[in-house]
């Protein structure tokens, strides 16, 4: 009874919705005159303090307000509630306590489908044609699942596991990976696989009915990703290089270590290659050859102090090889650091192709002849300014002493040297000084 008298003073006399905390209460006995010309149904003078709520909110005090001011009818008053003696069902304790306790309203089981008479389903066939559309091309054959074991991956960062990229049908890292209307991700050859010998268009898992082909999709873009990041072992025999999942196609038919790149239809000697004139076009074999001894004499130059270079005897005159890093960051977007060591890269092979140190000079300069004049003007952001490669006055008459020039000649002078940020004093001060 003592929860019961509780709620009757949470709740309001007319409308019978509970108070907020900040909302302002009125006294029925204060009003009891504007509640009966407002409401004929409610009779104050026979309210029992265990039925009926003492009070009333600010949003009935305001909808008599306005019906009072248009002299309106009752019915654009809500009906006011009507209350009920306390008992072991007692509505007004539930609808307190319902609204007291607030908060979004629980969400309905899903109910499990199953085939409704009359609606057809697709068929089998339809299913199956349309798993293959959707589906991403497998990251290894079909046929060699041994490939995709959990064993063979390193565990991706946290908090991705190798378990989440496990299909549940075959317990193998997904390949060629489709969604399930339950939300889970399978091998596409599995999931056909369990269709085809069910005979059943549902799914594999929760054995749902299957309406539409569309419910079975693609996963997304981010899953694919990380599913494509795995770091899955070579699986050739003395190979044990780490791949990304969606390169291990690219890496089996290029890896040192395969069978079928080392055996070849038509079979070949050193000799038989070295025989060859130099005007053919090379086979897949001889580019082999030739690529394997490029790499081993690559990885024995990288231990001594040139490493830039790789020069190969050919009888005559040899071939050198410069070794150009690929830039993965552009010189505008990467560190001073790096940019100074991509100069002195460019400063080797420059003093290696002009035949030494002492040539360099002139190939410098050659090169700087050549340089176009938006290049020209970069130069003189670089630090060829006017401010710092100034020549006085008194060193511009005695250039035109010494080269006996006219003024009208050291006029093309100054013209010529102020493309290369180099600037004469002015002629008026050359002549001033002159004169004194």
């Amino acid at each position: 009874m003592d929860e019961h008298e509780t709620c009757l003073k949470q709740l309001c006399r007319l409308c019978g919705v509970r108070f907020a905390r900040e909302d302002r209460r009125y006294t029925c006995s204060e009003y009891k005159t504007r509640i009966s010309q407002v409401y004929s149904s409610v009779n104050l003078e026979n309210d029992d303090p265990l039925v009926h709520p003492s009070e009333f909110c600010i949003g009935c005090y305001v909808a008599m307000s306005k019906c009072e001011k248009s002299q309106g009818a009752l019915e654009t008053v809500a009906q006011p509630t009507q209350w009920q003696a306390h008992s072991d069902n007692c509505p007004t304790c539930s609808s307190c306590i319902k609204q007291r306790k607030g908060g979004r309203p629980s969400k309905k089981s899903k109910k499990k489908r199953t085939a409704v008479p009359g609606h057809s389903l697709p068929s089998l066939q339809t299913v199956l044609d349309h798993i293959t559309k959707i589906a991403p091309l497998p990251y290894c054959p079909e046929e060699s699942s041994a490939f995709l074991l959990p064993s063979d991956f390193i565990q991706p960062a946290p908090p991705l596991t190798i378990e989440l990229f496990l299909c549940p049908l075959c317990t193998k890292v997904i390949n060629g990976p489709v969604e399930l209307p339950c939300k889970t991700m399978c091998c596409r050859k599995c999931v056909i696989k369990a269709m085809v010998s069910s005979g059943a268009v549902m799914c594999p898992l929760c054995q749902e009915i299957i309406s539409k082909p569309q419910e079975i999709e693609r996963p997304s873009p981010i899953t694919l990703m990380s599913l494509a990041s795995l770091q899955v072992r070579c699986k050739q025999p003395n190979c044990s290089e780490y791949v990304r999942l969606d390169k291990l196609r690219d890496h089996q038919s290029s890896c040192g270590h395969s069978t079928k790149s080392i055996v070849t239809p038509i079979r070949q000697t050193l000799g038989d290659v070295l025989q060859k004139p130099l005007d053919g076009t090379p086979d897949t074999t001889e580019k082999g050859v030739a690529s394997h001894v490029i790499r081993r004499m690559v990885n024995s130059s990288c231990e001594q102090a040139s490493e830039d270079f790789l020069s190969l005897k050919t009888g005559g005159r040899p071939l050198t090889y410069f070794r150009v890093p690929k830039p993965l960051v552009p010189s505008s977007g990467c560190s001073e650091a790096t940019v100074r060591e991509r100069t002195t890269h460019i400063a080797r092979v420059r003093e290696a192709i002009s035949g030494g140190s002492d040539a360099l000079d002139s190939q410098i300069l050659h090169e700087a002849k050549r340089l176009a004049r938006e290049k020209k003007d970069l130069l003189t952001k670089a630090g060829f300014q006017t401010k710092d490669c100034m020549i006085s006055a008194t060193e511009s008459l005695a250039v035109k002493a010494d080269l006996s020039i006219p003024w009208s000649k050291l006029r093309a002078l100054r013209r010529w040297l102020s493309k290369w940020g180099v600037s004469l004093a002015s002629e008026k001060k050359q002549r001033q000084l002159m004169a004194q």
